[in-house]
Parts: structure tokens; C-alpha cells; sequence
């Protein structure tokens, strides 16, 4: 079994604060939110919170996903297939943009 992160040994109440200065930051400026560590009396380097912050990423994906489909599954059938349908032109659309650059 891995060793627990230090950031996972925080406070339950610190490491929600810093959850959501990372959510705020879109998952960057690791180095503020390290020295933001600091001042609040942890040493965590600037790395292992980046590290947290890619899993704390993921795991937000993930639920936002979840909610997305749960929002889905609620639809009815026939705004079911016009989201799709959105969906598949949003996707074309965008691989269009990425093949023009």
C-alpha cells in the first residue's frame, strides 16, 4: 500500500479550503496554493500539491460526468435524441477547429 499524501493528511477543514482554491485557479498556480500551505503552518511542496491537484482533477471530472448523466437519464426521450444530436455536431465542430490549426 502507498504512503498517504501530505496533502491527504491535512485537516479535513484546510483540505476542503485548498479543494476549492484549486477548483477557483482551473487546477493551476500550484506554487500559490503551496505557499498558501505555508502560511497556514504546512510544509507541502509546491509538487505534491500539483500532484493532488491532478487527482482532485479527475475525481471532479468524474462526478461532473456522473451529474451530467444523471441529468440525461431524466430527460425525455425525445430531448434525449436532439442532446445527442448536439452533441455529435459540438464533436464535429471541434475536430474540424483542432484539424484547421
Amino acid at each position: 500500500m502507498g504512503k498517504r499524501s501530505a496533502v491527504e493528511m491535512l485537516p479535513d477543514d484546510v483540505r476542503r479550503q485548498l479543494d476549492d482554491e484549486i477548483r477557483k485557479s482551473r487546477f493551476s498556480g500550484y506554487t500559490q496554493h503551496s505557499e498558501w500551505l505555508k502560511h497556514q503552518g504546512y510544509e507541502i511542496g509546491r509538487s505534491a500539491v500539483h500532484r493532488y491537484g491532478q487527482q482532485l482533477q479527475k475525481l471532479t471530472a468524474i462526478l461532473e460526468e456522473q451529474d451530467l448523466l444523471d441529468i440525461f437519464r431524466k430527460l425525455e426521450t425525445a430531448d434525449r435524441h436532439a442532446l445527442q444530436r448536439f452533441a455529435q455536431i459540438l464533436s464535429t465542430l471541434a475536430d474540424k477547429e483542432k484539424n484547421a490549426v
